[in-house]
């Protein structure tokens, strides 16, 4: 077996004077070193193994804010501003669609100012807050995003929303 094989290859063909007790020996050794060093490898493996997703998400989210910091710089105007925003936000989380709103002083309605969609339509406007279910219109009065993960299943978003949301497939 190996140990055979360990020893012919060390020394050929073991001598005839070797005895069956020194094979055994050297053997015994040889099991010992293999034992330990697969020991060894196998603690550097383990120790070796780091987990490096958050450190990856970082640097991509650096290399985002720099890239979209050299895109809008040419511009001054707010709207090529929120255009070019919303577009490579969209893009780099890959979503289908990316807002931005802002709701009005009287709290009814909202105006969508930038927008991005994959297929090239648009929900930019004004809108009403009513024609949102109640727990989206409570998210976006008190300033967090509004994430729909499926219109298709949010039926808590009414038109004309669920329009400017939802794709054909294909």
């Amino acid at each position: 077996g190996l140990l055979a094989t360990v020893i012919s290859l060390l020394f050929g063909n073991p001598p005839d004077w070797m005895s069956v007790l020194e094979l055994g020996v050297i053997g015994a050794v040889f099991s010992i070193a293999f034992e330990r060093a697969r020991k060894a490898l196998q603690q550097q493996l383990i120790s070796n193994v780091t987990d490096i997703t958050e450190s990856k998400q970082a640097e991509s989210e650096a290399r985002f804010m720099s890239n979209l910091d050299h895109a809008v710089v040419p511009f001054a105007e707010p709207k090529e501003i929120l255009t070019i925003t919303t577009r490579m936000l969209g893009e780099y989380l890959n979503v289908d669609s990316c807002n931005y709103a802002e709701v009005e002083g009287d709290q009814d309605h909202l105006s969508i100012l930038g927008n991005y969609d994959r297929t090239g339509s648009t929900i930019a406007g004004r809108y009403r807050l009513q024609d949102l279910g109640e727990a989206e219109r409570k998210v976006l009065l008190e300033n967090h995003p509004f994430v729909v993960n499926d219109a298709e299943a949010n039926k808590l978003l009414k038109r004309p929303y669920r329009a400017g949301y939802t794709h054909p497939a294909g």
